[in-house]
């Protein structure tokens, strides 16, 4: 039985057990599950130009290398994460060749990728909670959304999961991105209240015809 501050109460039958694995992950790391839906959500191609600019030690793209894919891009500004993802990545074999995972900075992305070359972007930015944010969330989420809506090709797609979405919302509000929230699911994520947003690249126009 599961009981809420807010007064839900469930009654739950667990279908899985821990792995070793999960028992050594690091806080901040997301599990593999986790990690499956959010890749998901992306609507994944065989075409896909994939990119996680803040990949930690590679979860996502990771998981997301087990299915088809393109091209597959992933960043982080911790060199010693980025050392930990190219370990995990070994065992991939064939597909490392269209895996590329170095060192990044998420907000200066326009730097090394061509405007519209990214097809899908998946990713977990720092919460604040277990490394602290250089800016306030929502400058820090203006910056984000700028660097993603440069790289990002129409039609493409943002799976963005955060514990900060009233941050988030508020810089996509004030943007005027061509970036339009599809879906938003709010979750918890040990323990914490968090959101996932899926993110839609959308011709500014089509956007005002809505409105």
């Amino acid at each position: 039985m599961y009981k809420r501050r807010e007064g839900w109460t469930f009654f739950l039958l667990r279908l899985t057990r821990p792995s070793e694995e999960d028992k050594t992950l690091r806080p901040g790391t997301l599990r593999p599950e986790l990690c499956h839906i959010l890749n998901r959500l992306s609507a994944p191609t065989a075409e896909d130009i994939y990119l996680d600019p803040f990949c930690g030690s590679g979860a996502l793209p990771i998981e997301r290398a087990q299915r088809p894919y393109r091209l597959l891009f992933a960043e982080d500004r911790d060199p010693e994460r980025v050392a930990e993802a190219r370990r995990r990545a070994e065992g991939l074999r064939g597909r490392m060749r269209r895996i590329f995972i170095r060192e990044g900075d998420a907000l200066t992305l326009p730097e090394r990728f061509q405007p519209g070359f990214v097809t899908r972007i998946v990713t977990d930015p720092p919460w604040g909670l277990y490394e602290r944010l250089e800016m306030q969330p929502q400058a820090f989420y203006a910056r984000v959304l700028a660097a993603f809506g440069h790289v990002l090709a129409p039609g493409g797609r943002v799976v963005l999961l955060t514990a900060q979405g009233g941050a988030l919302e508020a810089s996509l509000a004030a943007s005027g991105l061509p970036l339009a929230v599809e879906r938003r699911y709010d979750i918890l994520v040990s323990g914490q209240k968090a959101a996932v947003f899926c993110l839609d690249h959308t011709p500014l126009s089509a956007q005002t015809t809505e409105e």
